[in-house]
């Protein structure tokens, strides 16, 4: 079925029925295919992203419109898009249209938490009280970029981090990166403030 489906045919059936020979202790098995209609992929709808924009769904698909179905790179694309981490459920299925053909691909998913915001405080013997305020969303105002947001302040220190990343630039396979940080330590004898950041990139091998 899974070979089938790779070349088009979304709705294969596949019988097996087996023949046994009580004399010889041996089973014949027969495979009676059916494999339908090969179909091409008409409109993919996707339900469900109250806050994931669609490109950010539509760019982790393997399958597109126009092009001839195939059910491995459909699997494969709902696998990604559980990856992401942005959904509780996803769900990927073709669906029959008026012209046998061709075929819908549905898209439902269903959206989960992608923030977090901590607080804590502390007390430390070389820097007294502490306190620290964290927020992190992997999927910032549905964009699918990463945002991360470190306050850490006390008697003789402040350190503050802002990283955001974008996994995908103009839906590309390039990823990037922007970091910057500001800290400040009180010695006895000086203080030393440090202020930088850094930029990244990637591309999935």
């Amino acid at each position: 079925s899974e070979k089938y489906s790779s070349h088009g045919y979304a709705f294969v059936t596949v019988d097996p029925r087996s023949a046994i020979n009580q004399q010889s202790k041996t089973v014949d098995i027969n495979y009676y295919i059916a494999p339908g209609t090969q179909v091409s992929i008409n409109k993919i709808f996707i339900s469900g992203n109250d806050k994931t924009r669609d490109n950010v769904i539509r760019r982790t698909l393997l399958v597109s419109e126009g092009e001839r179905f195939n059910g491995k790179k459909m699997r494969r694309s709902e696998e990604l898009l559980k990856r992401l981490g942005y959904f509780q459920e996803v769900k990927v299925e073709p669906r029959t249209t008026q012209d046998p053909a061709k075929v819908d691909i549905l898209v439902a998913i269903k959206e989960g938490s992608t923030g977090q915001f901590s607080v804590g405080a502390g007390v430390s013997s070389n820097d007294g009280l502490l306190f620290n305020t964290s927020v992190r969303d992997t999927n910032l105002f549905g964009t699918g970029n990463t945002l991360n947001l470190d306050l850490n302040s006390g008697n003789i220190r402040e350190q503050y981090t802002l990283g955001v990343t974008n996994p995908r630039i103009f839906d590309t396979r390039v990823s990037a990166g922007a970091d910057l940080y500001s800290s400040k330590l009180q010695y006895d004898q000086f203080t030393r403030d440090q202020l930088g950041g850094g930029l990244t990139f990637g591309y999935p091998l």
